[in-house]
This record gives C-alpha cells, structure tokens and sequence, in this order.
C-alpha cells in the first residue's frame, strides 16, 4: 500500500478516490481486498461506478502479482463501460502489457482492446506491443493481444497489413479464442489488402479444417474477399459437407466469388 491519508471511507465516492481507497482498504484489510470488494459490487448503470480507478491503478505499480492482477482487472472491467475513464490510466495499462505475471498481461490487453473500440488511434499507437505478444507463451495473452490488432484493423486496417504474416499464423495456434480473433482481424486486413492475406491462402486453407465453426465460416468469407488462384477443390468439400450450416452456406458464396 503506498504512503496515503487514512481518511474515512466513503463509499460514494463523492470525496478524493484515493482517499476513498484507501478507506476502504483500512475496511477490507488490503489493497487485494478492497479492489474485490469494489468488483463484487461493481453496477454498470451506476454513474459513480468508476470512483475508485485512479486509486486501483495507482497501487498497480506497487503491489504483488495478485495485487496487480485484480488492480489491473478492475481497471479492465472500468475499460468496457467507461473507456475514456480507463484511457486516464493508460500508462499504467501500457507498463502492464510487459508485467511478468501473465494474468497481469491478459488483463493489460483486455483494458487496452476495450479503450481500442472506442479510440482506436490507442491501438494503432500500440501495434507493435500487440504483435509481439503473439509470440507469449500464454494462450490467454495471445488471444488478448490478437484481438487489439482486429479492434484496431477495423479502423486502420492499413496499419496492421504490414503484420498479415504474424496475424495468419496465429490460425494455427493452439489456443481457439487467438485462432477466432486472428481470423476476424484477417477479414479487415484483407479489406485493406486483399494481395496481402492472399499470399496467406495456404494458411487460410489449413483453417477450413480447425474445430471452431466460426473460424472456418469466417476463412469461408476471407477466401471469398481476397479470391486466391487455388482453393477452390478445398471449398467445394466444405460446402458440401461441412457439418456447419453457416459454414456451408459461406463456402457456397466464396465458391460464387471465385468464378466456381
């Protein structure tokens, strides 16, 4: 817990937020405490509900790895209904993205891609953290940081072509939610530059086998948009007899879109 006033807790919020904090956490017994207490009571239609922000992320610096994990989800959680209260604390969210506790970093990247769908020049700014993190040994981080680059690609989807290699491989990985984010930021590349995410088509085929439906529906619409010389064969299999209604329907229109 970093020096502070100990002054008397208002839940309200209507005083300083740290000193309501810290407060709370004279209640609670830690700053670990505190942060889930204000979680469990956490209501999206409160208009106070992000009080306690400048003072979760301020301890985030200074806390221990769980300390920081429920810090930084907390902070994550204030990211999806208030984003521009979340994007005061950005430094904090961006010096979380390297932190060595891999719960630390899935939640940086939670909090970084809720902020992107609401100002998306924050993901352009942090591409390069993004594509990096693919390389992370947890599944979690790496699904997290798949989706920056598709929040980020439906904006400047100029701006994340240049990483297309990084972003098909991860249709291969291990994890299915990075192999569901990487085709979904996939489509908006290929918005941008269909050339580019053809040149992945020998990826983009593999992924017609993968387990997730949704993946293989959406490589069904890449293949259509972006219209690679081969492929076509493959298609033809899944659109007849992909067990997936949708998946089947979209390989029908890709094989449309590719003259068939």
């Amino acid at each position: 817990m970093s020096q502070r006033e100990h002054k008397e807790f208002d839940p309200s919020g209507r005083g300083s937020p740290a000193a309501s904090l810290a407060g709370l956490v004279v209640v609670q017994g830690s700053v670990t405490n505190a942060v889930r207490w204000l979680l469990d009571r956490f209501d999206p239609e409160d208009p106070e509900l992000h009080w306690g922000t400048p003072g979760v992320a301020a301890e985030i610096a200074d806390g221990d790895a769980r300390c920081r994990m429920w810090c930084m989800h907390y902070v994550s959680v204030v990211a999806e209904h208030a984003p521009d209260v979340a994007y005061a604390e950005l430094e904090t969210i961006t010096a979380g993205l390297s932190d060595p506790d891999p719960d630390v970093r899935t939640y940086a990247f939670t909090a970084l891609g809720r902020i992107t769908k609401a100002i998306a020049a924050v993901g352009r700014e942090h591409i390069p953290d993004a594509v990096a993190a693919l390389e992370d040994p947890h599944g979690a981080v790496r699904k997290c940081a798949m989706g920056v680059l598709g929040d980020t690609a439906e904006v400047y989807d100029a701006a994340v072509v240049a990483h297309t290699p990084q972003i098909a491989a991860g249709l291969a990985d291990d994890d299915a939610g990075v192999r569901h984010n990487a085709a979904l930021a996939l489509l908006a590349a290929g918005r941008a530059d269909p050339p580019a995410v053809r040149a992945e088509a020998d990826r983009l085929l593999a992924a017609l086998d993968d387990p997730d439906p949704s993946v293989r529906a959406n490589v069904c619409v890449l293949l259509g948009n972006v219209r690679p010389a081969t492929g076509r064969e493959r298609l033809a299999v899944v659109a007849d007899g992909d067990p997936d209604l949708d998946v089947r329907e979209k390989a029908r229109w890709a094989l449309g879109r590719l003259g068939w």
